[in-house]
């Protein structure tokens, strides 16, 4: 397959504008998927209260699958070797342990923990904050970065890949959790309906298959996405809309007729066929903008991301001690608005470290 040679994607030597700006709205959607997760069970289910924070959560839901896609269309590009891995896990545990201290003493001064009991402290310091699970899959994920890239080398494997994906990653886990719909639980009480249901389950299950499944079923399609797929630019727009705007639907259809809060938070797990919708959809819509004026802005916010995503957490929870919640007004204005200034916020704190920790160099 062509190498996509159309786009204007130097912004500072090698780097890609269109991957900088989903940094940058990948880690906004973070903020924004906490701040609305955070009542989302303090609330009665189908509530309008519940409604709209799964409103929300449907709509920013694919911010992790698109940072795990940016990182295989940036890693994937590269030949890295072990030693080189090892260094970029190294550093995955450094900032992990440091900011698993860090949260464990803000835990002690704000939430007033106990972590001497059953010696909790220890296990907040090898586990980490709740946010901070990102950082351990990520460790697994450059663990086999060389191992696919072997695959992503010759295009026939990485399109196999995608396909066995699909299927055993997307498609056929999606048929399993349809189970969970009202609408479907009733047809299934249908004898016949109900035995295939059931053998179909039994056989996905004994399959025992986990090769194309997961993380890095992302990391190889944001590579392919990034520099396999060639499509001419005019179409990218409709490309993008019409992926985002299904996995939308798709997603909030599946919550609606959920039988319990459980079953509509199986509806939001990353390997969702509407999930993988809107998080293609949006990669279409980024090439789209490639090189134009409104990437700018967001590329210049893109190296505080990580930063933001390590700190917004205690934000949200200082605000929340100060009585600020998505409960604190209506919802539909408090979940964009209260993510909004948290996201500024924690980017001027993140500056303000920058500065000081480049000032002790």
């Amino acid at each position: 397959m062509k190498r996509l040679v159309s786009y204007n994607y130097s912004v500072n030597k090698d780097r890609i504008d269109y991957l900088d700006a989903l940094r940058t709205i990948a880690c906004f959607a973070v903020v924004m998927l906490h701040v609305a997760a955070l009542n989302t069970y303090n609330v009665d289910f189908q509530s309008y209260e519940w409604n709209v924070f799964m409103f929300y959560e449907s709509v920013v839901n694919w911010a992790v699958p698109l940072f795990v896609m940016i990182s295989g269309s940036v890693m994937l590009e590269r030949e890295y070797s072990y030693k080189v891995i090892i260094k970029k896990c190294k550093s995955i545990v450094f900032v992990f342990w440091v900011w698993s201290i860090l949260f464990l003493t803000f835990e002690i001064i704000i939430n007033g923990i106990t972590p001497y009991k059953n010696m909790l402290w220890l296990q907040m310091i090898l586990q980490g904050h709740y946010h901070m699970w990102y950082l351990i899959m990520l460790f697994g994920l450059y663990l086999i970065i060389p191992l696919i890239r072997v695959i992503v080398e010759k295009p026939v494997l990485e399109k196999a890949f995608i396909i066995l994906s699909l299927l055993f990653a997307f498609l056929l886990p999606t048929i399993k959790d349809l189970q969970l719909m009202n609408g479907v639980k009733g047809v299934l009480q249908n004898p016949i309906v109900g035995s295939i249901y059931r053998a179909y389950n039994n056989v996905f299950e004994d399959l025992n298959y986990h090769f194309t499944v997961g993380f890095v079923t992302y990391l190889v399609i944001g590579h392919a996405l990034a520099h396999r797929l060639v499509i001419k630019r005019r179409y990218n727009i409709l490309l993008g809309i019409f992926f985002f705007l299904i996995g939308t639907f798709i997603t909030l259809f599946e919550i609606k007729h959920a039988h319990s809060k459980d079953a509509a938070g199986t509806f939001m797990q990353h390997y969702q066929v509407g999930i993988l919708m809107q998080v293609c959809g949006l990669f279409f819509l980024a090439k789209e903008l490639s090189g134009r004026k409104i990437m700018t802005y967001l590329v210049k916010i893109s190296p505080l991301t990580f930063g933001i995503y390590l700190l917004h957490p205690m934000i949200l929870e200082i605000l929340q001690k100060m009585g600020l919640t998505s409960l604190s007004f209506n919802p539909v204005i408090a979940v964009p608005v209260i993510a909004l200034g948290i996201f500024i916020i924690s980017g001027i704190l993140v500056c303000v470290m920058l500065v000081l920790i480049k000032g002790f160099k």
